[in-house]
């Protein structure tokens, strides 16, 4: 019953347990019980079926697809808003926003970017379920994959593709002219391949629209960000790299040159955070250990100027301490070396905001 990569559980249902949803004793309540208690997960959310990424729903769902040997994947994630609903917070999992403050940069000189003593607001959102919402509208138990050029592989990206240009649109419109730094991860993109020396002229756009379906691939991104603008395709000229709560958000330049063979190396893609360096159940365990008694939502006082945190769950306070990722100077320094970026500053997070339990 994985939950994660990382959290893997087995469980035995036995043949008293029931079908209807309703029951006391029924199939999801044992599983979900057990998904809480084994895997820490606080709320499950959603089942679905290892293989098929069909969701488990109905009675009938659950008699049929709950088999000996099952795979389950047990989701903790958001629920779909529906579509006629806006987002109303960043999402589930390890999404957050914070307040950060430039204390270093490089690109004094140039117009409308990053300066030092800026104030930036780093987000970092779900799509509140509407992506798997899309992905779970197209799959079914028999059909798993589209081929190129197909009716259903058009409308498939075609809806992913509006999703992802409405979310954005959404979260500008909500900050207005505030200054912003998007964590774009987690998509789908068709591309011209390989990239060439038109991405550092910024010719790229002008020829994108006007090669053949063979010079074309699809890179589906799981925590990574584009090193271009997927909406006018020309290459980036920043890009964040967060470390963990507490430490210092890289601020990247994307590289293009013979080296990295403008940006095939690394798919044109770079890292979107520092990534975690244990499991959340062995993050929560080291760190509620590590930290008793301490009071680790405020600065501390060799470091006034630190982070405040705003979480009312305790158990995600200390899975997402420090201590918890990796080293977000190594991570970077990976990159440097490969050639497939540069730092050119930092900014510190003085306030990160994760969860409030607040009811109207």
């Amino acid at each position: 019953m994985p939950a994660t990569q990382s959290q893997r559980a087995s469980v035995i249902i036995p043949a008293s347990a029931s079908n209807d949803l309703a029951a006391a004793s029924s199939i999801r309540g044992l599983v979900s019980k057990y998904a809480q208690s084994q895997l820490r997960l606080k709320k499950p959310t959603t089942v679905f079926v290892g293989g098929t990424g069909q969701e488990v729903l109905t009675e009938a769902d659950w008699k049929t697809n709950v088999k000996s040997d099952v795979i389950l994947l047990i989701s903790a994630g958001e629920e779909h808003i529906g579509a006629n609903k806006e987002p109303n917070g960043h999402g589930a999992g390890n999404h957050f926003a914070e307040v950060q403050v430039v204390e270093a940069s490089s690109l004094a000189n140039i117009d409308n970017s990053l300066q030092q003593d800026n104030v930036v607001l780093l987000v970092h959102s779900g799509s509140q379920g509407l992506g798997g919402n899309i992905l779970k509208k197209c799959m079914t138990e028999t059909r798993t994959s589209f081929g190129e050029g197909s009716a259903d592989a058009i409308g498939y990206m075609e809806e992913h593709n509006q999703a992802c240009i409405e979310m954005i649109a959404v979260a500008k419109t909500a900050l207005k002219k505030c200054r912003m730094i998007d964590i774009w991860h987690n998509n789908v993109e068709r591309i011209a391949w390989p990239p060439s020396e038109l991405w550092s002229a910024g010719k790229y756009a002008s020829s994108i629209y006007n090669i053949v379906p063979c010079d074309c691939v699809y890179i589906h991104r799981k925590g990574a960000a584009p090193t271009y603008d997927p909406k006018i395709q020309l290459p980036l000229s920043l890009l964040p790299l967060p470390g963990s709560r507490g430490t210092p958000t890289l601020i990247l330049q994307p590289t293009f040159s013979t080296s990295n063979a403008w940006g095939l190396k690394n798919g044109l893609s770079l890292a979107h955070g520092a990534g975690c360096a244990m499991s959340r159940a062995k993050a929560l365990s080291a760190s509620a250990q590590k930290y008793k008694g301490q009071n680790i939502l405020e600065p501390r006082l060799a470091d006034l100027q630190g982070t405040w945190v705003i979480c009312d769950e305790k158990g995600l306070v200390f899975e997402e301490a420090p201590d918890a990722y990796k080293d977000v100077q190594a991570v970077s320094q990976d990159l440097v070396d490969a050639d497939a970026a540069q730092v050119v500053g930092w900014c510190r997070s003085r306030i990160s905001y994760k969860v409030r339990n607040e009811t109207c």
